[in-house]
């Protein structure tokens, strides 16, 4: 009988907080948490000026691309 392999885990740093996925094209907002690019958008087209994970007030509505890492 052939043993099912466990796939990896991916460490939390690596995924989004607010799909829970592993992030393909991350950035970071002004109070330094890191999203996907395309949820924290989609966070924002829903007309919230607060960071999701720490509700903090953005000062700065930008993201900055975090270099990919991993493939």
């Amino acid at each position: 009988m052939i043993k099912e392999l466990d796939e990896p885990k991916v460490p939390s740093v690596f995924i989004c907080p607010i799909s829970l996925e592993p992030m393909q094209d991350p950035v970071t907002l002004c109070t330094g948490q890191t999203y996907e690019r395309s949820n924290i958008l989609k966070w924002f087209n829903l007309g919230h000026f607060t960071c999701p994970t720490t509700m903090q007030e953005l000062w700065d509505d930008s993201v900055t691309r975090i270099r990919r890492c991993i493939s």
